[in-house]
């Protein structure tokens, strides 16, 4: 049987959520995204697919199965002959639908995540793009739908093997995260250092908070509320590099390099002159 989803069901972990509750279930075929929507096809028992179906209804962007999807409604359309299926798998997507497309927002990092990046054992300690299938970055990173690695920013950056091993691991928090990257292959911080005066990590605080929409960098005289003024910040953020910790996080993922950038000259030029 062939259905098509509509509702909040890219961006979201909906597609390794169906492929990992089919395989659970026994039950053969593929899900893919279809434009804005999701096409998914299933061969098995009945009472094991009426199951699933169940189950994808009952995601009404609360559910603790699957936080942030919402399935609006479910659609059994005409398919021809299936052929048979070996196994439940994830396809490529297509353009093929010119349905109502519900665009996925970026999401907060995740409890999980935030854990991950303060363990000094763990591969992503401290870095500053961790996300799952759960959070991270969605609509501001989107080029075009259907949602996938190479309709996003991601997909300039190729995954190492470790991150490619969790991406095609059923059951793996990061299977099929689009976002998914480490310090190995992700995206990098680069604090650049030239033309600043001697001693500004002394004399001005410097924090990179990230906004999900990309960090930014925040520049100001010394204080004692740096911290308690970042707090304040409504967005979700992570303070990176807190005030007074630059030596010990530039040596973690920092590097100096020449500036080529005319911004960011004159923003170092407003910072010699004491102007922010």
């Amino acid at each position: 049987m062939t259905y098509k989803i509509y509702g909040l069901v890219q961006g979201v972990g909906f597609r390794p959520y169906v492929a990992k509750l089919a395989d659970s279930l026994s039950l053969k075929g593929y899900v893919k995204n279809s434009g804005g929507i999701v096409t998914l096809c299933i061969i098995g028992d009945k009472k094991a697919m009426d199951d699933l179906l169940h189950r994808l209804f009952l995601l009404d962007g609360f559910s603790s199965d699957l936080p942030g999807a919402k399935v609006e409604r479910i659609e059994e359309v005409p398919s021809d002959p299936e052929p048979e299926y070996s196994s439940f798998s994830i396809i490529e997507s297509s353009p093929d639908s010119d349905e109502i497309r519900i665009l996925p927002p970026d999401i907060a990092t995740c409890p999980t995540c935030l854990s991950e990046m303060r363990d000094p054992s763990n591969r992503r300690y401290r870095h500053p793009f961790i996300s799952c299938i759960s959070c991270g970055p969605r609509f501001s990173i989107m080029r075009s739908l259907p949602y996938d690695r190479d309709t996003i920013t991601m997909g300039t950056f190729s995954m190492c093997p470790s991150c490619a091993e969790e991406y095609h691991s059923l059951g793996d928090r990061r299977h099929f995260a689009q976002t998914i990257a480490c310090p190995d292959c992700g995206p990098r911080v680069i604090l650049i250092s030239a033309g600043l005066p001697e001693g500004w990590a002394r004399k001005y605080s410097f924090s990179l908070v990230n906004f999900l929409r990309g960090l930014r960098r925040l520049f100001g005289r010394r204080t004692a509320n740096t911290r308690s003024a970042l707090k304040q910040c409504s967005a979700p953020a992570v303070m990176l590099a807190p005030a007074g910790e630059i030596p010990k996080c530039s040596k973690a993922y920092f590097r100096a390099q020449p500036s080529g950038s005319p911004a960011l000259a004159q923003a170092i030029e407003a910072l010699k002159a004491g102007k922010i």
